[in-house]
């Protein structure tokens, strides 16, 4: 089913330049979802292309990581000024 979902994603119009990417949930075979960066590239000689699919989910974590850090930040900032 993953790479049902994927196929999806790229048969999309206008997916498939060079360079394009895509952030995407999909499923490991225990069923558990983990986000992924789908990147295609077209292959001239064979009319196709290329797919590089890397998991993010340390990304992602980083990413959630660093808007609380800022969240708290704009918090203790807020309160500093209205103490």
């Amino acid at each position: 089913e993953p790479a049902q979902h994927l196929m999806r994603s790229v048969r999309n119009p206008g997916f498939g330049q060079l360079d394009d990417s895509r952030e995407l949930l999909t499923r490991r075979s225990d069923a558990s979802h983990f986000p992924v960066k789908l990147s295609l590239a077209p292959v001239e000689e064979t009319r196709g292309f290329v797919a590089i699919v890397r998991d993010i989910s340390d990304c992602k974590q980083m990413e959630l990581k660093v808007v609380r850090a800022a969240e708290r930040e704009r918090l203790r900032i807020s309160r500093d000024i209205h103490d």
